[in-house]
């Protein structure tokens, strides 16, 4: 018994600093826009929208799923409600010029900027792509989804969903 009780409390207090661990806040980082722009990342979240980040690779299938469910999720339902779609393409460590084609090839309708140097995954303690993070209206961080599960897309509106009535509520 008494070692079910040490795991408990070993387990929470790893949580705690998982959970903790969330970056709440955007600090400058290198993302570059389609057209090859270099922009600063604070500049793409400073807009009182809630925002879906999702960090994905162009080489990977569950990550292109996840992009693509995101955004039909985003153009069908939740765009209406004024929250933004930013993917983040994560495995661009060089040239980018297969990404726009990419975008246009698979009909995603979202902004999309590229990670060229890795700094913003870092930031945002992404280890690997699919990953979703929800932003509130006020920029603070709300959820994250890592990886790629069939139905996260009902997953990741439940969440945006709640941040609205969240803020609402505030």
């Amino acid at each position: 018994m008494r070692t079910i009780k040490i795991f408990t409390v070993i387990f929470l207090l790893g949580m705690e600093l998982i959970l903790n661990a969330q970056p709440n806040q955007i600090s400058s980082a290198e993302l570059f826009t389609l057209e090859g722009t270099k922009i600063d990342a604070t500049s793409i979240l400073n807009n009182n929208m809630t925002t879906i980040l999702v960090f994905w690779k162009t080489t990977d299938a569950n990550s292109v799923e996840e992009i693509e469910f995101a955004a039909e999720l985003w153009k069908e339902q939740i765009k209406l409600k004024r929250v933004r779609l930013i993917a983040i393409c994560i495995d661009c460590s060089g040239s980018v010029q297969h990404v726009k084609p990419f975008i246009l090839g698979h009909g995603i309708d979202a902004e999309v900027y590229i990670d060229k140097n890795g700094n913003f995954k870092r930031q945002m303690c992404i280890s690997d792509g699919p990953t979703a993070v929800v932003f509130d209206e006020d920029m603070a961080f709300y959820y994250r989804e890592n990886g790629y599960c069939y139905m996260n897309e009902m997953l990741i509106e439940n969440k945006v969903n709640q941040s609205l009535l969240h803020f609402v509520n505030k």
